[in-house]
């Protein structure tokens, strides 16, 4: 492992009658925690999010539970209805398949010209 060059630099400030030293570390270009550091920072205010949405009332929480197990059974009833129009929607294109060959035959029979 390489020794890192970077030295802190120091820094003074006077404020009114006192003296501050504040201590600054200027960041290598190759310190591998210069890039981990801001995803950390945000990881953190994300997970704090996070926790702070998840307080609700166990109450809330059943409301939540019921009203989104209603929504899920009314959209497998929604399901089920598409299922019967599709089968319906099926059944009536095979009756009128049939209905054109039969008037199809028929003139046909007759000579009767069939525009189309």
């Amino acid at each position: 492992m390489e020794a890192s060059t970077v030295r802190p630099a120091v820094i003074i400030l006077r404020h009114g009658r006192s003296f501050r030293r504040i201590f600054r570390f200027t960041a290598d270009r190759h310190d591998p925690m210069r890039l981990i550091r801001p995803s950390l920072t945000a990881m953190l205010v994300i997970g704090v999010a996070l926790l702070g949405s998840s307080c609700a009332t166990p109450r809330a929480q059943a409301t939540l539970m019921q009203e989104l197990n209603d929504a899920a059974s009314e959209i497998n009833g929604l399901k089920g209805d598409i299922a019967n129009l599709q089968t319906q929607l099926d059944s009536m294109r095979t009756i009128l398949a049939k209905h054109d060959t039969s008037i199809t035959r028929i003139a046909n029979i007759n000579n009767v010209p069939i525009a189309r």
